[in-house]
């Protein structure tokens, strides 16, 4: 009879977990859903903050997950979970994927139209250089490997934000006042992927 009731209970908790597991994800489907249609930049950045803290929750919640003696719970129980656990890593990882390419195509485009142009937003450089290594290292995070294609992006993005740098280097109006070293240029070790051409993010 104990051992029955302390089957119950173990249920209950690790339903609960489900349950609270596949909220976030829904939640992120909405979030990511509202990414995708929003234009306006500051609206992008607060979704893709929000975003990023769902994803981080739910990681939490499936670590917790992945260590629920399953000796204590039903088999249908079992299987729920692992299911759960299952579905919800895989999409856990694409739209962290996902999230992190897009926001590195957009630093693609910015720097690169700026470099193109000869327009120089002084001290964007600085910005652009921690917003790409803060998005690889979220890439990182989750995939040691790229397409071809996605490395050559990130090596062009690389390049342009390196000319921005240099830019700003030169620019006496920013020396003037700073006493601090100059900004360091990438690295391109930063970019140093493995290949694998199956890898495939739709944005």
């Amino acid at each position: 009879m104990s051992m029955r009731r302390s089957t119950a209970t173990a249920d209950r908790q690790a339903t609960a977990l489900i349950d609270a597991m596949h909220d976030i994800g829904r939640r992120l489907e909405r979030r990511r859903a509202a990414l995708s249609a929003a234009h306006d930049a500051r609206r992008r950045d607060a979704l893709r903050d929000a975003l990023a803290h769902d994803l981080d929750r739910l990681s939490n919640l499936v670590s917790l997950a992945e260590t629920v003696p399953s000796v204590e719970l039903a088999p249908v129980t079992v299987r729920e979970l692992d299911d759960s656990v299952r579905v919800l890593r895989g999409r856990m990882k694409h739209i962290g994927l996902q999230m992190a390419i897009e926001r590195l195509h957009e630093l693609h485009a910015s720097a690169r139209d700026w470099t193109r142009s000869g327009t120089h937003p002084l001290g964007k450089s600085l910005h652009l250089r921690a917003e790409f290594i803060r998005y690889v290292s979220y890439l990182r995070s989750m995939s040691n490997t790229l397409s071809t294609a996605h490395c050559d992006m990130l090596a062009d993005a690389l390049d342009a934000i390196n000319a921005l740098i240099q830019n700003d280097r030169h620019s006496s109006w920013l020396r003037s006042f700073a006493d601090d070293e100059p900004i360091a240029l990438l690295d391109r070790s930063v970019v140093d992927f493995d290949i694998d051409e199956e890898f495939a993010v739709a944005v």
